[in-house]
């Protein structure tokens, strides 16, 4: 009997400590990766920057990475965070998917940022996958991703560009008569031909009549 009742005791306690434990198993998985901002219209052209996010809510991290996938989106720079010191996997233009750690453990962290620019009208995705967020006691590391989470953009088609072009001044329109070929310009040549003509015959006339007084 006395055998008994100390299994008894026994199961007792130890059945809540081993519920306690497993709730808080559960209660641990709330870390989070995701990406900011996780919509918006922008135009096909026009880049935009957006950042790779991971959050403990509550809990501490250590190392932390998902795989990242484009859609309808050109990677045009990656600027990785000051604080990642630890790259297993590091992010790349031409690859993206990313694994790394912190010296000791943080709260949040953006783990990079991508400047991207859309390629046609439409849709445009970043499709988080295979995620995972570690915590550390010091001995041990736990899982505690909750989930992971992408965005989507709508994409307008792209402006058209306004050229300006340079208007030019009033330029004046010349009249039938006005023109150096005209009736009117025609009688002007006339006028100062004969002009230049009465000037030469006036000095034909002066010199000839320089020459009779000499003689």
């Amino acid at each position: 009997m006395n055998k008994f009742m100390r299994f008894s005791v026994t199961l007792l306690i130890a059945l809540p400590c081993f519920f306690l434990s497993s709730n808080s198993a559960l209660a641990a998985a709330t870390a989070t990766i995701g990406v900011s901002p996780t919509s918006g219209n922008y135009k096909v052209g026009q880049s935009f920057n957006v950042d790779i996010l991971v959050t403990g809510n509550g809990q501490q991290l250590t190392t932390f990475g998902a795989d990242v996938a484009l859609t309808n989106l050109t990677l045009l720079e990656i600027t990785k965070g000051t604080t990642v010191s630890n790259w297993t996997t590091e992010p790349k233009v031409t690859a993206p998917s990313f694994y790394g750690g912190v010296t000791g453990q943080v709260s949040s962290i953006t783990a990079y940022t991508m400047k991207v620019q859309p390629k046609a009208a439409g849709e445009a995705k970043i499709t988080l996958s295979n995620g995972s967020v570690l915590s550390t006691d010091g001995f041990n590391y736990t899982e505690i991703l909750s989930s992971v989470s992408g965005a989507t953009y709508t994409i307008g088609a792209a402006s058209s560009n306004t050229v300006t072009t340079p208007v030019a001044g009033p330029q004046k329109t010349l009249l039938p008569d006005e023109g150096p070929f005209s009736p009117k310009g025609i009688i002007n040549i006339l006028l100062l031909q004969a002009v230049a003509f009465v000037i030469y015959l006036i000095y034909l006339l002066a010199a000839n009549s320089r020459k009779r007084e000499n003689f």
